[in-house]
């Protein structure tokens, strides 16, 4: 009978056990026992345990012992042995000192299979590890060869195999190993199947349900596939088998199966001296890990098969240069190239990548099927002829380290290469902008095919995007020099006018590309549902300044009247870039009639649709489509408006004036991206809102506020220095000094801080920021009744917009300096004023995003200027020391600000989203009203305030900018309204130190329905 051991802990008796499957699930044990000390020393000291498991016999050895596990000596017996994460006992290991003068003395094997069968099970994350050797199915008796072993390994979970020597699958048994779900075998080297008995060894390897950070895989320095025996390996679903020198084939025959993603990583591929290697290859990536190889596929003869399937192979040479044994042959059919987007995967072809060069013969190269060149060189020596329907695939800037100018493929031929039935196809990372946009018309790739003797064309071009959408663009081939060149033509000539197409109620075919210029029209006829006019067209098709004309019958004038109806594929294409600028519906005389007829853009294809008698489609006749700015009729701003941001209605404006002028940078960039015709009104008003420069235009809210900042020190110091409690009083609060008497001066440094905030409100973005600094000034009476100062003034603001859907950020730099003076009418009415000036350093940093695409940063380095007057009355109830102060003030500012140009880093092409921003000032009118108060706590410390209210004029920042792509139109980008009516207090402790010194300290707070600021002050002043 057959039994499944398991190592577990007795709880109730405080020891491990190794205990039958059976036995263990009836709740009792078979009495064979590891001693807690034995197994506990096996696993963590530097000593070891000896253990054979049979059906019937556990032996069991002292922990100082050093000698193998054996699993299933006995003639057929059949045991299973499963080492789990997931019980107490997480390894098993055979740990004896491996001494090369003596090497049969010590050795700790472990040994799965050699009378019998052996299954071993490794899962959830445990460890079996051998000092040694680990051996799977050995051959039963050394001298009469017979009883061949069956050793079996299951590896999932995560979990690992080890041995630190040798690894043998295969040893005169049969031996199996199975690597599934990331778990990892390690050995300095591998024999699968190592001598001649008749039995064999297999490994198989599938990556199906591991992590992305752990793959299947088995590494060795050298594995060997066919030893003396047959051997096997199976690598799928993204496992990998790594090793210096794979040897496939060394006396035997050795088979490596790799599909489905399978990785080989290796230095180099080898046939031995007297096998025969074999090598399936269907979705296999092979990858060269280290070094030049100038005999890849070494030992191969033409008798060695390599075949290569419909699933293709990825032939990575990292920057080495690697040359195919002229012997070695590749044959099979890769089949064709295919794209399959979300997530971006491919099948087919023979896809050469890495920096390096790939050289093979063409007798090498007997395999079928299209053939790529993602990145480096892939170099044929001798003649060839591209077969009909084959492809060419090219790529450029699949490397985002690289500059795209440099990182390209090529394909080059020492020989003769015919083209003439070929395909050519150039794949550009996700958008190499400056192909599309012509930002750099000079740009050129040159040799990405090169032969001693070109001959022909190639019957195709096409440029795709890495999901294997077309691309229109201005990218195109150059014959020279027995060479093909990719260049970007600076002067594209116009394409002819089309003029009137009239394709009645027929079917006609258009073959090329197909743009549309002003003054072209395409008339169709709608007869009834099934009869009506359809234009197919094979290449291209641009309809951005295009007039759709349809001439309904009366039938169905009078059929959509009462219901719907629908025209399919009335124009289908091979790429489609915008929509119609013109559209309308004609009666039989050619008068535009109002109807519920309206067009359809469905990825490549135009339908036309009527819903019913009450949607008229906004069809009027001669409807000129969007490119008035002002109409806000286009594709964004009719985005912007339908989900109520309606903030970026004038960066829409600007995008759809763009998309109907393609002839500007910004234009043609649009277009390339085909985002108007792809992408649902959400999505175009994210593209508007992500390029709104919002944060520029919270620029004067904010300085303004931090200038407000150093003000409102100065104004504090002009009442705080009446209640001076270092002049003294006497018993009833009056001063001890008569003011012509106060001829001493006084230096104040008063250390500011504040929190600016402004929430979103209304679709405009709200902001949230510091700022710190000082002021520091000195006055003094210039008369008995006149107090006279001046004060220096620097802070430093960091703000980020909120709201928005990229990162904006704003930093200023604000030097201030003031002349303030304080006037007595009488004891208790004062008149006050000061006169500021300002000049400020603001850098902004915002982050652009289209489509996530096109990515970049602007920035801006401008400065701007700020002038205040003000002038206030105040009127003192109660004495000195302990009063309230009734005050009003008016307040006028003007700011200033230099215009600038934005800097821009990022993607190809990301400079047309910068933007120009014309020079701009802004004018403020604050009155305030409120009450100071200050009351004495003891002799020597003093509570001051201040309650007030303010109202300000209407004003809202707004700048005037423009698309550096599109340069003569522009737009106003502004921020929040203000609040008219807001309210600050302030609250703080005044302290004297000494007779001539004094400390004060004061929360500052300003507040409205929509924005907050709040501060403190601490301040020290000095008498003289």
């Amino acid at each position: 009978m057959n039994h499944i051991y398991r190592i577990i802990f007795n709880r109730s008796l405080g020891i491990y056990q190794c205990v039958c499957e059976f036995a263990k699930a009836c709740g009792k044990s078979s009495g064979k026992i590891f001693k807690v000390s034995v197994l506990a020393g096996a696993m963590a000291s530097g000593s070891a345990f000896a253990l054979d498991i049979n059906e019937d016999e556990h032996y069991t050895t002292s922990s100082d012992r050093a000698e193998p596990i054996n699993i299933a000596t006995t003639k057929g017996s059949h045991v299973t042995v499963t080492v789990s994460g997931k019980d107490v006992v997480r390894s098993m290991s055979a740990k004896g000192v491996y001494d090369s003068n003596n090497p049969h003395k010590g050795r700790q094997w472990i040994g799965v299979g050699q009378y019998g069968t052996g299954i071993l099970n490794i899962e959830n994350g445990a460890t079996v590890r051998s000092a040694d050797s680990i051996l799977l199915g050995v051959v039963g008796d050394e001298v009469n060869r017979v009883a061949h072993g069956h050793g079996t390994v299951n590896l999932s979970g995560e979990s690992k195999l080890q041995a630190d020597l040798y690894l043998i699958v295969g040893d005169g048994g049969n031996g199996t190993l199975n690597v599934n779900s990331g778990s990892k075998v390690n050995a300095r080297d591998i024999w699968i199947s190592s001598t001649n008995h008749g039995a064999g060894g297999t490994i198989n390897i599938d990556g199906a349900g591991q992590r992305k950070d752990h793959k299947s895989q088995v590494n060795a320095i050298t594995i060997t596939i066919g030893d003396e025996g047959d051997g096997t390996v199976n690598v799928k679903n993204d496992g990998m088998i790594s090793a210096n020198r794979l040897i496939i084939g060394e006396k035997a025959t050795g088979n490596l199966n790799v599909s489905s993603g399978g990785n080989v990583a290796v230095n180099n591929i080898e046939r031995g001296t007297a096998g025969k290697a074999n090598l399936v290859l269907n979705g296999a990536d092979i990858k060269v890990e280290q070094g030049n190889q100038d005999d890849f596929f070494k030992g191969f003869t033409t008798n060695d098969k390599i075949e290569l399937k419909s699933d293709g192979i990825e032939f990575n040479v990292n920057q080495y240069n690697v040359t195919i044994n002229p012997n070695a042959r590749l044959t099979g059919d890769v089949g064709k190239f295919t794209l399959r987007p979300s997530p971006i995967n491919y099948s087919g072809s023979f896809m050469k990548v890495g920096g390096g060069t790939l050289t093979m013969s063409t007798q090498s190269k007997q395999f079928d099927g299209d053939f790529n060149v993602i990145q480096g060189k892939l170099e044929l020596l001798g003649d060839y002829t591209m077969k009909a329907g084959e492809t060419l695939g090219i790529g450029i800037g699949s490397d985002s380290r690289n500059d795209t100018h440099a990182d390209y493929g090529q394909f080059h031929v020492a020989g003769n290469l015919n083209i003439e039935q070929g395909n050519l196809t150039v794949y550009a990372a996700n958008i190499v902008k400056k192909l599309i946009t012509s930002q750099n018309p000079n740009a050129q790739w040159d040799e990405i095919v090169k032969a001693n003797t070109l001959t022909g064309k190639f019957t195709n071009f096409q440029v795709l995007d890495h999901e294997g959408n077309p691309i229109t663009s201005n990218l195109d081939t150059q014959y020279k020099n027995n060479a093909v060149n990719l260049v970007v033509k600076d002067n594209i000539p116009a394409p002819k006018p089309i003029g009137v197409v009239t394709v009645g109620t027929t079917t006609k075919a258009h073959t090329g590309n197909f743009i549309m210029q002003k003054g072209d029209e395409i008339r169709i006829r709608l007869e009834n549902q099934n009869t009506y006019g359809r234009l197919n067209i094979s290449g291209q098709a641009n309809f951005t300044d295009g007039h759709l004309s349809v001439q309904a019958s009366d039938l169905v004038h009078t059929l959509v009247k009462t219901q719907s109806a629908d025209w399919k594929n009335v124009i289908t294409t091979n790429g489609r870039l915008g929509e119609f600028d013109r559209f309308d519906v004609v009666d039989g005389q050619g008068q535009s009639i109002e109807s519920p007829i309206t067009p359809v853009y469905d990825g490549n294809n135009v339908h036309l649709t009527a819903k019913d008698s009450g949607n008229t489609g906004g069809n009027t006749g001669g409807n000129t489509g969007g490119n008035n700015t002002n109409t806000n009729d286009g594709v964004f701003a009719h985005a912007v408006q339908n989900t109520h941001k309606t903030a970026g209605l004038g960066v829409a404006s600007v995008l759809d004036k763009a998309v109907s002028s393609p002839n500007s940078s910004l234009g043609r960039t649009l277009v390339a991206l085909q985002t108007v015709a792809k992408l649902d009104d959400e999505q175009l008003s994210q593209i508007a809102e992500n390029l709104e420069p919002a944060i520029n235009a919270q620029a004067p809210t904010v300085i303004n506020e931090q200038h407000n900042l150093a003000t409102t020190a100065v104004t504090d110091r002009i009442f705080t220095t009446r209640a001076d409690i270092t002049q003294g009083s006497d018993a009833d609060g009056r001063s001890l000094f008569k003011r012509s008497d106060n001829l001493s001066n006084s230096v104040w440094l008063q250390a500011v801080g504040q929190k600016h905030k402004a929430d979103e409100r209304d679709g405009f973005a709200g902001f949230d920021g510091n700022s710190h600094g000082f002021v520091v000034g000195t006055d003094g009476m210039a008369s008995d009744d006149l107090r006279l100062g001046v004060a220096l003034g620097h802070s430093n603001s960091d703000i980020d917009s909120t709201g928005t859907s990229v990162r904006q950020n704003l930093q200023t730099k604000l030097t201030q300096a003031y002349v303030y003076g304080d006037y007595a009418l009488s004891d208790d009415t004062n008149v006050n004023g000061f006169v500021g000036y300002g000049r400020a350093n603001i850098e902004t940093e915002r982050d652009i995003n289209v489509a996530n695409i096109l990515t970049g940063k602007a920035k801006a380095d401008y400065d701007a200027k700020i002038t205040q007057l003000g002038i206030g009355v105040d009127h003192r109830i109660g004495t000195i020391n302990d009063h309230i102060s009734p005050f009003a003030q008016l307040r006028y500012t003007r700011l200033t600000s230099d215009g600038y140009k934005e800097s821009v880093s990022g993607t190809d092409s990301i400079n047309n989203f910068g933007v120009s921003v014309s020079k701009e000032s802004e004018n403020i009118v604050r009155a305030t009203a409120g009450v100071h108060f200050a009351k004495p706590i003891n002799h020597n410390t003093q509570l001051i305030g201040s309650v007030a209210g303010h109202l300000e004029n209407d004003h809202r920042p707004t700048i005037s900018a423009s698309f550096n792509g599109l340069s003569d139109v522009s737009f106003n980008q502004t921020a929040q309204k203000n609040d008219k009516f807001s309210g600050s207090l302030g609250l703080g402790v005044r302290h004297q130190l000494s007779a001539n010194t004094e400390i004060l300290g004061q929360y500052q707070g300003e507040f409205s329905k929509n924005t907050s600021t709040n501060g403190g002050t601490v301040a020290i002043k000095w008498k003289f």
